[in-house]
Parts: structure tokens; sequence; C-alpha cells
């Protein structure tokens, strides 16, 4: 970041308590509104289950971006760098190990589309006035980008007796257990890509459509 340009920094589970301090100072000293700083926190349970990436990222001040796999890692990656930009903050990315360790193969796309969320960033930039890390500023980017999708939702008015809050890996295994059990596209589901700061509008606008909420 240092030399004008973007970076991202990946950081294994064994390394997180000992980086807890370089995150924090990365958020003190982060102030560059023309590049983005992402940083990739390794998830895993398994072999470190009393480290919880997303405690440690929330503690130092971080917003926090988990994808639920390897093709939504890539741009969950352009994601977090447009929210860094926005919101003059580095941004954590929670990966799970069963993503980081995938052989899946991800077709290829442009690198780079210019879109209204980058002219969203630019404007912010212009105005100058939002302060570092601001949430309304970087919900505003994020719901741009729809980080946080609700699916199956039932008719305003109506309820649902169950729906399924979801986020990273366990998205895709909730996926596949609703499609064995026939219901897919039959459940309410909101799938979190933004996990601090929390949405608030849109996580009460799913809840008030189900009577329960399981949160995976």
């Amino acid at each position: 970041v240092r030399g004008g340009r973007s970076a991202v920094a990946v950081i294994p589970a064994s390394d997180l308590v000992g980086a807890v301090e370089g995150l924090r100072g990365a958020r003190a000293s982060f102030g560059n509104p023309e590049q983005g700083l992402v940083v990739v926190l390794e998830d895993d349970p398994e072999n470190e289950p009393m480290i919880c990436p997303r405690r440690l990222a929330i503690g130092a001040g971080l917003p926090v971006v988990e994808p639920a796999d390897l093709a939504s890692l890539r741009d969950a990656i352009e994601q977090a760098l447009r929210l860094s930009r926005a919101g003059t903050v580095p941004v954590a990315i929670v990966v799970h190990r069963v993503v980081l360790s995938s052989m899946e193969s991800v077709p290829a796309r442009p690198n780079r589309v210019v879109t209204t969320v980058d002219e969203l960033i630019l404007q912010r930039r212009l105005r100058g006035s939002t302060r570092l890390g601001d949430a309304p500023d970087l919900l505003r980017v994020a719901r741009r980008l729809e980080l946080n999708v609700a699916t199956s939702l039932p008719s305003p008015g109506e309820r649902e007796v169950v729906g399924f809050i979801a986020l990273g890996a366990c998205e895709r295994a909730l996926a596949d257990v609703l499609s064995e059990l026939q219901l897919a596209g039959r459940v309410p589901v909101l799938r979190l890509g933004l996990v601090s700061p929390i949405d608030d509008a849109a996580l009460q606008r799913f809840i008030d459509r189900v009577q329960h909420v399981v949160v995976l």
C-alpha cells in the first residue's frame, strides 16, 4: 500500500494470535482512500479450535467479509478492496480452511469492470467528509455489492415457520442439505457476506418474515 498500490495479505490460522497487534496497527495507520488493503484470515477450527478469526478481526476494528466457496472468495477480494477504499479502512476476509484447500475450477472473466459501486466510491472520495471506517458508508457500498442476499422470502405480511441465516462455508452445506431434502427455493435463507458491521435493516427485514431463525 505504501508503494501506491492496493494489497492483499494472507495470514494462516497458526499465526493469527501473533498478528493481532499488526491488525490493530494497520487499522490505526491506514488512511489512503485511493488504495485498498485486504487481510485474508484462515479459519481452521479443526487444528486451531481456540482461535476465532472473526472475533480477532472485529476486535481489531476491521470490517469482516466471509465467502462461501472458492468462486465467491475471488469476488470477495474485489468487493473487500472496494469496501476498503470506500471506508478508508483495512477489510478482513475470513476463509474456512476447506475453501482454501479446494481444487474447484473457477471460470475466467474480465479482471476489471467499472460499475456504479466505483462511482459511489469516487463520490465519497470527492466529498471527503466521511469518518474513517464509517459503518453507514460501508453498508451503503455493501448493499450496492449485494453482499447480504435473502432468498425465498414470503410475501409481505406473511411469515414462514423457519428461516436460516448462513455465512461462510455453511452456505454451501445448507444449500446441499436443502437440495437433498427437495426444499431448495422453498425455505427463506439470508446469506450474510458482510459479517461486520451487521446490516440491521437486512436482518430485521428477514426476521420479520419468519417465526423461527436458525443461524449457521
